[in-house]
């Protein structure tokens, strides 16, 4: 498997591109230019407004979450070199760099080009990273391997001149319908793979979903179509985003996303604009000429490492069935659908990691999986393609670097955006609270361990819901309380959420002050333990209750 992955070559287009941007950020400082104007020219460049002055943050587009060694390395050298050495994973597959001067955005952009990279229009009023389940190609429950579809779909798009000015951001997921998730009913595309027919008359396509997402105001997609062929994905998304474009909102920002020019005309209405744009699309042919080209996309089985023994080196750690290494491959691995080999998910501590570490899981990455991973909505990361054989050698690897953190996906596996370390619209630190909620539940011990897997926590440092909040079981995002003459930072509750595939937003409930927070959600967990009935589930006892009596027991 190269490392190299299609289209992503530093052409000319991009050089001249590079140049562009960097002769624009000498006409910002020699003030030849507005602030208005060159804020919506970064930002369709990937280059992000810091919480602090003077610093940007970057943010690296990965499509599909797709990335190979040689790329994890570029990227720790520049969180080293030109960052704040560490480099931030997040909800939608993108990784972020921090504290980056503004000269020297340029010099980052070059060095992501030369591997394969670019910030381009992972912000702004643009078609964002398009996403996809990062299992794809290996999942044992997928319809098919979406992987060439979103690519291409993604590939399409960067750089279109159809996505450079659009009313609002636009973001598309792609979903296998297997084991791992990309969220498609969050988007304002969504895509979940099917198969229509069986055996020779099998025909590959799409569950299609339109209009969701999150912010302040939170919507679930919409079903568009139940079956759409392979061959119509570009078409269908130059008819949404063409659409998008001619009547989505631009006076008012708050209401510039897709899901309100829905709301405004009504779904069915919507509906009918989209097709009569499918009707009117001029398609080019090679808008398709990838499906030529689909076994490119085939991962091979990557070389063996030259130390595999077969197995034999999981001896020592299978003994007794409750050591360190059992625990963690319970809970953070899963057989692929090819016999032999597994998906093995590293829990990240906020999504974060450390140039050290990257260099060294590029190194484990070339040894183990063929030199590549995906990382994951989650703010994990996957790595594919390890023999089973090979998994014991694989964690002792990791865990040399920290990155065994078992519980992937559980209550302790809490999501978390920025929040006020660096954003400028933070109002709350969610990570901070983050890592206080981790410790303060593995505290509880084993009498929640029975049930970590059926709850997720997601927090939001302010209401515009980057970490997710409104499809977790427990969600948080900040807020200010009023105490004796001061605000103090506090963070609105919600319960009832589900990050599944038949997504459901959860209900607010009552805002907590922060110091409170990890003790409230410690009883939350507490009297579901102790009061849940045969076959309750979280979500169902806590509907039960109601509001009231959630308020109730925590003493609101």
């Amino acid at each position: 498997m190269p490392e190299r992955l299609p289209n992503t070559d530093f052409t000319q287009e991009i050089h001249d591109e590079i140049d562009r941007y960097e002769a624009m950020v000498k006409k910002f400082r020699a003030s030849e230019v507005s602030q208005e104007t060159f804020q919506r020219f970064r930002l369709q460049h990937g280059i992000y407004g810091q919480r602090q002055d003077g610093v940007q943050m970057v943010r690296i587009k990965i499509p599909l979450g797709m990335l190979t060694a040689g790329q994890i390395e570029c990227i720790a050298d520049l969180a080293e070199s030109i960052g704040h050495n560490n480099a931030h994973l997040t909800t939608r597959q993108d990784l972020q760099i921090h504290y980056v001067k503004l000269e020297n955005t340029p010099l980052l952009m070059r060095r992501l080009a030369n591997v394969g990279l670019t910030t381009r229009e992972s912000c702004g009023n643009t078609v964002r990273n398009v996403t996809a389940s990062p299992s794809a190609g290996v999942d044992p429950g997928e319809a098919f391997d979406v992987t060439p579809y979103a690519h291409v779909c993604a590939y399409h798009l960067i750089r279109n001149p159809l996505n450079q000015n659009l009313p609002r951001k636009f973001k598309i997921a792609f979903d296998g319908g297997g084991v791992f998730t990309a969220l498609p009913m969050l988007h304002d595309l969504g895509l979940i793979a099917r198969v229509k027919g069986t055996n020779g008359t099998a025909k590959r396509g799409f569950k299609v979903y339109a209009g969701g997402g999150l912010g302040a105001s939170p919507r679930v997609a919409h079903l568009l179509y139940d079956f759409l062929p392979v061959e119509d994905l570009i078409p269908l998304t130059h008819a949404m985003l063409q659409v998008f474009d001619r009547y989505g909102e631009r006076k008012i920002r708050m209401k510039a996303r897709m899901k309100f020019l829905i709301d405004k005309w009504g779904f069915e209405k919507f509906r009918e604009m989209v097709a009569k744009e499918v009707k009117e699309i001029k398609v080019d042919l090679q808008w398709n000429e990838f499906f030529d080209h689909l076994e490119d996309w085939e991962e091979k089985i990557p070389p063996d490492p030259p130390f595999s023994k077969g197995g034999d080196m999981g001896a020592p750690f299978e003994k007794g069935g409750q050591g360190d290494f059992d625990i963690w491959k319970k809970s953070n691995v899963t057989p692929q659908k090819q016999k032999g080999w597994s998906i093995v998910e590293v829990r990240l501590s906020n999504g974060d990691m450390t140039p050290k570490q990257m260099r060294a899981l590029a190194n484990i990455l070339r040894r183990y999986a063929g030199g590549r991973t995906r990382l994951m909505v989650h703010q994990n990361l996957l790595i594919r393609w390890v023999r089973d054989c090979d998994l014991p050698a694989l964690y002792q690897e990791l865990k040399a670097i920290d990155f065994t953190k078992r519980d992937a996906q559980t209550v302790y596996d809490v999501t978390a955006c920025p929040g006020t370390d660096t954003c400028r619209l933070g109002i709350a630190s969610s990570t901070g609270l983050a890592r206080a909620l981790e410790k303060r539940l593995y505290e509880e011990g084993e009498k929640i361990v029975a049930i970590a897997k059926e709850i997720r926590i997601k927090i939001s440092g302010c209401p515009n819901a980057c970490g997710q909040h409104h499809i977790a079981n427990i969600g948080f995002y900040g807020g200010a309380f009023p105490a004796d003459g001061h605000t103090l930072p506090a963070f609105q509750l919600l319960l009832g959420g589900d990050p599944g595939r038949e997504m459901k937003l959860a209900t607010p409930i009552c805002q907590i002050p922060s110091k409170n927070v990890p003790d409230a959600v410690a009883r939350l967990i507490s009297h579901y333990v102790e009061k849940r009935r045969p076959g309750d589930r979280f979500n169902a006892f806590y509907d039960r209750m109601g509001k009231e009596g959630v308020i109730g027991l925590l003493g609101k």
